[in-house]
């Protein structure tokens, strides 16, 4: 299909029109693509109306026409799409101000582990003094567990507030703000972890890639993405939180992902399904909240869903163990 140009208009608050362009397949290249549907941004009511396409060759399924590299840098550096917290808040990890990320009672977190297991936690080990680098770190409160842990801990990120406040709060970690495959980093890692970054990404093969040439021999790379087959997805469709439109570029499955972390010069990388607490609220919020729900105050409903999570919980847990869940996370590593 031949390569086009278009402009959709974007962000009301300035009448702002953003060009955009078609990109191949992020996974095997091909233009033959089929559109599925297309539908609007839900959740900050953004005047844009976005195409997602089946690939006919591999079977992926991504967004296209897409936001051009220089405006998706801009959102991201700028902040725009993951404010940082107010600076006050930003505490040091010495001064005891954060809690441990998955958070909830340790009798809740030990129950949930036995039931879904706990992929976000890994590595679980003790880092004695090895390297750890999140990438999408954001404002680095992922990372607290590990430099908690003993690990050797760094990021990068787009966003320069969010890059200033990981500083503040692990002064110790190396953090670096740019994009990824014009910066230059020397360090290697033994682990890197992406979380809920890969499906933002135009190419993320070269991303992945990237990532891979800063692992130490025998290092492994985790990465979390929305799950395309997950159980929202298959039926809710376009009402599902997977359907971020614009900035969820990808739409992975577990064979997707295996695939791009093969092509990115991961050895035998493992796919498997999982639901984050609370992950079903999130598409029922786009199912029945009216669109802009993030960028207004929280509505009866909307608190309501939020806060009745406990009653999805069995659903998300048997979605998991049927392979439905609404994450996919790819594991691989590199030869010792």
């Amino acid at each position: 299909m031949a390569t086009s140009t278009g402009h959709v208009r974007f962000i009301p608050e300035t009448s702002h029109y953003v060009e955009t362009e078609e990109r191949p397949c992020p996974v095997c290249g091909s233009r033959n693509y089929s559109a599925v549907f297309s539908d609007l941004n839900r959740r900050e009511g953004l005047a844009v109306v976005s195409t997602v396409v089946d690939c006919r060759d591999c079977g992926m399924r991504y967004l296209n026409p897409v936001p051009t590299s220089e405006r998706l840098v801009r959102w991201y550096r700028e902040g725009l799409i993951d404010p940082v917290r107010p600076e006050g808040d930003i505490l040091p990890v010495s001064c005891g101000g954060l809690t441990d990320t998955a958070g909830g009672s340790s009798m809740f977190r030990t129950i949930n582990g036995l039931l879904r297991g706990r992929p976000h936690d890994w590595p679980e080990e003790e880092g004695r003094g090895r390297c750890i680098l999140d990438f999408g770190c954001h404002d680095g409160e992922k990372l607290t567990r590990w430099y908690r842990s003993g690990w050797k801990v760094a990021g990068v990120d787009l966003n320069e507030p969010a890059i200033s406040a990981a500083k503040k709060r692990l002064p110790e970690g190396r953090f670096w703000c740019g994009d990824l495959p014009d910066m230059e980093i020397r360090d290697q890692f033994d682990a890197i972890r992406s979380d809920n970054v890969v499906e933002h990404l135009r190419d993320p093969v070269s991303y992945l890639a990237a990532l891979v040439k800063l692992l130490k021999p025998g290092g492994s790379l985790r990465v979390f993405v929305p799950n395309g087959n997950g159980l929202s997805a298959v039926l809710l469709g376009r009402y599902s939180y997977v359907y971020w439109l614009p900035f969820h570029l990808n739409f992975f499955t577990p064979k997707t992902l295996r695939v791009a972390m093969k092509r990115a010069g991961l050895l035998h990388p493992e796919c498997l399904v999982y639901s984050p607490v609370g992950s079903w609220a999130h598409s029922q919020r786009q199912l029945l909240l009216p669109p802009g729900f993030d960028r207004r105050p929280s509505s009866l409903l909307d608190r309501a869903i939020r806060r009745l999570w406990l009653f999805n919980y069995p659903g998300e847990t048997v979605a998991q163990w049927l392979g439905l869940g609404e994450e996919v996370v790819g594991t691989g590593s590199v030869p010792a």
